[in-house]
């Protein structure tokens, strides 16, 4: 055990900060006297400092240290030394030092800082060098070093052994406060949070174990599935090697049939040689015999040698060079009358082409000139416009035009009438669409949201379901529990009626005074007292048994009657208790089954809507996406039209119309092109022979000047002509190209709306009809489901129910069993006497006894377990009552849950008549919405109808004024251009160019008479060659024959073919056999090859899926099976724990108040209070075990009140104390240190001797251990001398105030 030596004192509060003050503590007693205000509580502070590092209260701002003010200086260190033996009997020096500094104004005040500390310790093998180790430095590891060295906590320090006098009368304080001293002397809270720990370890180590349980089961079924593999690639393995077997076997036969085959295919070979040779030879000497005869069916033979008739072949070909060069150059001479009879037959073209022309233009002309008479009377007639039916002037056709143009003016301004009042009434069809659309939208939004509101309302349903589920109350239990709480308070009020009419106090003086000689007599009273309380116990138990088992009956009867009607209308039969939970779980689980199915249809039904639903938004979508495509097309091909400055409304018309324009541009052009090459000839020749071969008349010298000045004006104009048709001829080309690259949009345009949108349009409809038979069936199966589960919920809570009476019957089973077992031991007792009888015996024999001890401390034991009992009794009815103001609680919230679930299923079911009535809404307003929409669709159409009615009549009109003002066009044309004379020109040109080309047509053809006659020569003469040469090849191939014939004779044709027929007959079965052989190899080996990429395949899976498989289950296994071990110990441990702590607390608690009872029935000498205690009520679990509320309860007469707030001042005093020594004498096992600063205070005389006879006793029976010290401070000599006066001190300490009253002294003086 630990004791204090010495301590060291210096500048804390009044000591002096220059020299040091020391005193030596004495075991058992250590005396400090002084008078108020000398310094003696400063000792117990430093004491507390030392060991606690706690400084006392209101101590902030440098109280604690002695004042620089009164030591003269700015700054003052404070320091405490405290030498002590440990728990080991090992010297330990404790030092710790403070430092105070003035401010630097004085109303500033002092700044307080703590500085280094150090603990240290005697080294034993270096005693004689005095050397002393250090163990820390550090405040905070001093605060805990030294209580540690101690044997004690910081709490008993503070609270018991060094306990300042301010703060001694705690044990009396506030119960919050006072519940807190005892947990932190207890050490409650570090318990506490070892079993949270432990707690909450186990609950991580259940989620971990449930986890590796999962991994583990996966593993387990990896390991199956790496079993059944290896079975598999070990059968592929054996069947791989029996293949391979046959696999070669068979190659040993084919390498051997191989062989045998090649050797014979090699001597047929040779053979086969042979007969192909001797048949090529044939084939060769057949190809000559087949040319020769071709050569003699056109041969003339010829009797002269094979010299003659080479030499004529050599002198041939001169003879026909010489005619060859006649012959070209007549040719030459051909070609140059050919070329000039030819452009003398251009000429003629083009004057007959000009003639052409001009006689073309001149008709034209005319029928122009008649055509637009004609084509005024159509147009009048056409368009209505009178005054123009008669032959008509010049005058009058102007004025038809200007009125044709104010038509077509009028015309025009109709069409942008229309188009405007089209737009307007679009426009306010598109706004009650609009409108339409809007109030649609809302509805279906308020639809999304009363689905919305839906849902969250069943949730909210299950979350009632939930909690109905959790809460375990019933009306059986609230009834059971309020039958217990009266029982128990019957027991109380009897076990009260029975303490009060026992009357102990009174017993326990009448005892006192009887005699010895009455021993005997009692104790066998009380043996035989005993024996009949026991069996009162047995009836008592039978009394309890028999009445918890009417209560049960009851519950079960109660619980059995609410539920009747709903028991019956599921399973069609009354409840019983012993079948009534098999009963309802067989219906639930029928019950159960139906709803998975109702849930599966419910899914299938919902997959079935959204399916539908999804399609008919695509299908919506798609339709919507070409209807823009469509109108966008239009826009392009409108636009593109526009931009090309055309009058059709289409692409194919706008082409022809082109392609016409760009024929005509064509024709302009070449005919550009050629006029400026033909007014050259006409103004050469004129120039030349004096005609003009455009009129074919001769020209004057004077006309010769005009004629020259004309084609060269005509000349200098081509080309500007020629550029502009040609440009006007690429304008209409680049039109023509950019219509072109508008066909396939116009194609895309009449695909989408003859079959695209057409085809979209009914997918949709399709898709449109299958979504109300969808709905009604989603419908109808979320309306199943909900019926079912609403009964199941039902169900459930009758499940509940039925487990409640089943578990409350096998009770009652129980309960009839301790019945029996109660009677039968009541059975075997044969006492007569009554309790009654025996206590008034004893009641008499206490008044004899009234002096004996023994007897006094039985009857105070039998009092006190009577209060104990009692006490429990009231604990438990405290107890009895929360459980059941719980219950009644839950049961409120229970009915208050079925309220609220019932007005929610009330307001699903106007939700759903809500939603529905909104659908039908929503169905309703498609009506309004298509037919708006096919009004705008007809107003649109019906205007586009009258806008296109309006557009064709102006295209008539522009029309008419273009093919009118074409005729004028032409007819003006052809009168600037005098072309009257001009043909007159050119037919004389044409008579002079028609007798030149005759007279070449004559020479030609003389010449070309000439050429066929020297061509024919030279015909006849390559018969002749060839005659000769045929003569040759005649007589080479009949040697050529020759030696073929003699070649086969050479070869032994007939034995080859003997022997190759032979190869034919044997060989093809041989290669047979080998092809049946290599074929049953090739499926072995086909069949090898499969299982081998069957077996890597097995191995790869093997390898990649269970690669080291069992290793990694068995090390799973046994992590879950330790984890699991460890989760079990654990729980042992946590419940050995708690119950270790609830021992401990109660042993400890009854230690503490047996201490307490008898020092102060030593001490207290007044008579209103026989002892008090310290109570320890429980005030429930918390998460790591019982938490206890404490209160200081006085006695008298076995009625118990609280001290707190109830005794004087001295009472508080001596209580505070005894509580103190108790706790002491409880926790201090390894420190027998204890200090009471001022004790006495409060006390008066008698309680002080008492005080000082009782501490004089403790130090008595305490004088054998060597390490008690008890340190007493006090003021009153009087209580010095009365402890002086026991024998238990010697000498003192006396602290006083030297130095002008301004230090403080410590001295030792003996006692006198």
């Amino acid at each position: 055990m630990s004791s204090l030596d010495k301590l060291a004192i210096r500048g804390i509060r009044s000591f002096d900060h220059n020299d040091i003050s020391v005193m030596q503590f004495y075991s058992p007693l250590t005396v400090i006297v002084g008078h108020n205000g000398s310094g003696k509580t400063t000792i117990i502070e430093c004491l507390k400092y030392a060991t606690t590092g706690d400084l006392p209260p209101n101590t902030k701002g440098g109280a604690f240290v002695h004042d620089p003010s009164i030591a003269g200086t700015s700054e003052v260190k404070g320091q405490v030394k405290l030498r002590f033996f440990n728990s080991r009997k090992e010297k330990m020096l404790v030092e710790r030092r403070l430092q105070v500094t003035k401010k630097k104004t004085a109303a500033s005040g002092l700044t307080m800082k703590t500085l280094e500390g150090t603990i240290s310790f005697v080294d034993e093998e270096e005693i004689s060098a005095k050397k002393r180790t250090s163990l820390s430095t550090k405040c905070a590891a001093l605060d805990e070093e030294v209580p540690k060295q101690l044997g004690v906590s910081k709490a008993i320090l503070e609270n018991v052994i060094f306990c300042h006098q301010e703060e001694s009368n705690w044990p009396l304080s506030q119960p919050a406060d006072l519940k807190k001293k005892f947990d932190e002397i207890f050490e409650a809270t570090k318990y506490t949070k070892a079993l949270d720990q432990i707690k909450t370890l186990r609950k991580d180590q259940n989620v971990e174990i449930k986890v590796d349980k999962e991994k583990l089961a996966a593993l387990k079924t990896d390991r199956d599935r790496a079993i059944k593999l290896r079975a598999t690639i070990e059968k592929l393995t054996e069947s791989i090697e029996i293949k391979q077997g046959d696999h070669e076997d068979l190659e040993a036969k084919i390498v051997k049939l191989s062989g045998e085959n090649k050797k014979f295919y090699e001597q047929a070979t040779k053979h086969h040689s042979i007969i192909n040779k001797a048949s090529t030879i044939r084939t060769q000497k057949n190809l000559v015999e087949e040319n020769l005869a071709q050569v003699r069916a056109n041969l003339q033979e010829l009797p002269d040698t094979d010299q003659e008739l080479a030499k004529k072949i050599e002198s041939h070909e001169s003879d026909l060079k010489a005619k060859r060069e006649h012959k070209e150059r007549i040719k030459r001479e051909l070609q140059d009358e050919a070329d000039h009879q030819e452009k003398l037959e251009k000429k003629r073209s083009g004057a007959q082409v000009t003639q052409g022309k001009l006689q073309a233009e001149k008709q034209r002309f005319h029928d122009n000139q008649a055509a637009r008479q004609t084509l005024i009377k159509e147009i009048a007639t056409k368009h209505s416009i009178s005054g123009f039916d008669h032959s008509l002037g010049e005058e009058e056709m102007d004025e038809f035009v200007r009125k044709l143009d104010g038509e077509i003016e009028k015309q025009q301004k109709k069409i942008r009438d229309l188009k405007a009042d089209a737009r307007d009434s679009d426009r306010k069809k598109q706004e009650v669409i609009s409108n339409l659309k809007i109030a649609r939208s809302g509805d279906e939004n308020q639809r999304t949201s009363v689905a919305n509101q839906i849902r969250g309302a069943n949730d909210k349903i299950r979350s009632i379901n939930r909690k109905l589920e959790a809460t375990t109350t019933s009306v059986a239990d609230i009834t059971y529990g309020e039958s217990s709480l009266a029982e128990e308070k019957r027991r109380k009020k009897e076990l009260e009626d029975t303490v009060a009419a026992a009357n102990y106090p009174e017993q326990l003086r009448t005892k006192a005074a009887e005699s010895r000689a009455l021993e005997e007599k009692r104790e066998a009273l009380h043996h035989e007292l005993s024996t009949l309380n026991r069996q009162a116990d047995v009836r008592a138990k039978l009394g309890l048994k028999k009445t918890e088992r009417g209560r049960k009956d009851e519950a079960i009867q109660s619980l059995i009657d609410k539920n009747t009607s709903v028991f019956k209308r599921h399973t069609k039969k009354d409840p019983e208790r012993s079948t009534m939970e098999a009963e309802v779980n067989a219906v639930v689980k029928a019950h159960e089954q139906e709803i998975n199915a109702a849930d599966r249809s419910l899914r299938d039904a919902q997959k079935e809507l959204s399916a539908v639903e999804t399609g008919v938004n695509m299908t919506k979508s798609k339709l919507k996406e070409l209807q823009t495509s469509a109108t966008t097309l239009t826009t392009k091909i409108a636009d593109g039209l526009a931009q090309l400055d055309t009058e059709k409304k289409s692409v194919q018309e706008a082409i022809a119309e082109a392609e016409e324009e760009v024929d005509a541009a064509r024709t302009n052009v070449k005919d550009q092109e050629g006029l400026s090459k033909f007014y050259q000839r006409v103004l050469s020749k004129g120039k030349k022979d004096h005609i003009c071969i455009g009129c074919n008349r001769d020209l004057s010298k004077k006309e010769l000047s005009e004629f020259e000045t004309f084609c060269k004006n005509q000349m200098d104009r081509a080309p500007n002509a020629l550029k502009d048709a040609e440009e006007e001829l690429r304008a209409w080309e680049g039109q023509l190209s950019d219509l072109r690259r508008l066909v396939p949009t116009e194609v895309a345009y009449t695909k989408l709306v003859n079959e695209d949108i057409p085809a979209a349009d009914e997918a949709a409809n399709r898709q449109s009809a299958k979504l109300p038979e969808v709905t009604a069936k989603s419908q109808e199966a979320t309306e199943r489901q909900r019926d079912l589960r609403q009964k199941l919920e039902e169900l459930q809570l009758l499940r509940k129910t039925a487990g409640d009476v089943f578990r409350m019957h096998r009770e009652c089973d129980d309960i009839d069993r301790d019945i029996a077992k109660l009677e039968s031991e009541l059975s075997a007792s044969g006492s007569t006497a009554t309790s009654d009888d025996i206590q008034d015996q004893l009641t008499k024999l206490s008044d004899q006894l009234r002096g004996i001890s023994k007897s006094m401390e039985n009857l105070r034991s039998e009092s006190n377990k009577q209060q104990s009992t009692l006490q429990a009794l009231s604990n438990s009815i405290h107890t009895a009552e929360l459980q059941l103001n719980r219950k009644q609680q839950e049961l409120k919230e229970k009915d208050a849950l079925e309220k609220q679930k019932e007005t929610t299923q009330t307001e699903v079911e106007e939700l759903e008549t809500k939603s529905r009535e909104l659908d039908k809404k929503i169905k309703d307003s498609d009506a309004p919405l298509r037919k708006a929409e096919d009004e705008a669709v007809e107003a649109r159409t019906h205007f586009n109808g009258q806008e296109a009615m309006a557009s064709m009549q102006l295209s008539e009109f522009n029309k008419s004024f273009e093919s009118l003002e074409s005729n004028q066009r032409e007819i003006r044309q052809y009168q600037t251009r005098g072309t009257e004379k001009e043909l007159e020109r050119c037919e004389r040109e044409l008579k002079q160019h028609e007798s030149q080309v005759k007279e070449k047509k004559a020479r030609v053809a003389s010449l070309q008479t000439e050429i066929s006659q020297i061509e024919k020569t030279l015909a006849d003469s390559v018969a002749v060659l060839r005659n000769y040469e045929d003569n040759v090849q005649l007589r080479a191939g009949k040697r050529k024959i020759q030696d073929y014939e003699d070649q086969i004779a050479e070869l032994d044709v007939e034995s080859a073919e003997k022997a190759h027929r032979k190869f034919e007959g044997e060989y093809a079965n041989m290669r047979k056999k080998q092809t049946d052989l290599q074929a049953q190899q090739a499926k072995l080996g086909g069949e090898i090859e499969t299982l081998k990429t069957d077996l890597d395949s097995k191995h790869a899976e093997m390898k990649s899926e269970y690669d080291n498989i069992d290793a990694k289950y068995k090390t799973e296994l046994i992590k879950v099976k330790t984890a699991e071990v460890a989760n079990q110990d654990l729980e042992k441990y946590y419940k050995a724990l708690d119950s270790a702590i609830m021992s401990f607390h109660g042993h400890k608690m009854k230690e503490i108040n047996e201490t307490i009872a008898d020092l102060w029935t030593k001490t207290y000498q007044g008579t209103d209070i026989d002892k008090i205690m310290i109570k320890s009520d429980a005030e429930g679990k918390t998460m790591g075990g019982k938490s206890y509320n404490y209160r200081v309860v006085m006695q008298k007469d076995n009625t118990e009140m609280d001290m707190r707030g109830r005794c004087s001042a001295g009472q508080k005093v001596l209580a505070s104390i005894i509580i103190r020594l108790a706790l002491a004498e409880s926790f201090g096992v390894n420190c027998g240190i204890m200090a009471l600063d001022e004790p006495t205070t409060n006390l008066d005389h008698d309680n002080i001797q008492a005080l000082a006879s009782a501490l004089s006793e403790l130090i008595k029976e305490r004088k054998g251990q060597s390490n008690f010290q008890l340190v007493v401070i006090t003021h009153d000599e009087q209580f010095l001398e009365t402890l002086g006066g026991t024998g238990v001190l010697d000498k003192y300490w006396r602290v006083s105030r030297g130095d002008g009253g301004q230090v403080s002294t410590i001295e030792r003086q003996r006692l006198s």
